[in-house]
């Protein structure tokens, strides 16, 4: 009967454990995670800015050097709208992914035009390199977005990745707040 008792409690100890390390991981995985939502085609300012400061011990075990950008294009217009999106000054190995298959990883481009009244979502990887630990400002770069027919810059959207633990002479100051989005 004991041993039974025991044998309860023991599970119900190690699964609660196992959610609450879960949640701890969720939480570390939300503060590796950068987002924006650009509006076509009156295109907003915007910056996004990455804190990795924030991240929980178990993001700082499992994937220190690893973080996100979820991006959203919504084509709020009446046109039809032929995108490109070119990464400037990324890391080696940044990857640009949609799981929609309009879009050609090689080039950057939508193979058809964002139709009105839709939108397009992408994520952004990116490998910190192993000095950039060292750093305030981990990375510096834009995404930039062309319309593909003209070759136009229709935007760019600074990208900014700090380690706030590490003193620097000029902070970047946290954008605002735009629609609920913490860009």
């Amino acid at each position: 009967m004991l041993k039974k008792r025991l044998l309860t409690l023991s599970a119900f100890l190690l699964a609660l454990t196992v959610a609450l390390s879960a949640g701890s991981y969720q939480k570390a995985r939300a503060n590796e995670r950068g987002s924006f939502t650009l509006s076509l085609p009156s295109c907003h300012e915007q910056t996004v800015l990455l804190d990795v400061a924030g991240q929980g011990l178990p993001k700082q075990l499992l994937q220190p050097d690893q973080v996100q950008i979820s991006g959203s294009f919504n084509n709020t217009g009446t046109q039809p709208i032929p995108l490109q999106i070119r990464l400037i000054g990324f890391p080696e190995g940044t990857r640009l992914n949609a799981s929609e298959s309009i879009f050609d990883k090689t080039t950057g481009q939508l193979t058809q035009p964002l139709a009105p009244k839709t939108k397009f979502s992408c994520k952004l990887l990116i490998t910190l390199p192993s000095h950039a630990r060292d750093h305030y400002r981990m990375v510096e770069a834009a995404i930039d977005v062309y319309r593909s027919d003209t070759h136009t810059k229709l935007t760019s959207i600074p990208v900014y990745i700090v380690n706030s633990e590490i003193p620097d002479a000029h902070p970047i100051s946290k954008p605002e707040t735009k629609d609920g989005h913490n860009h």
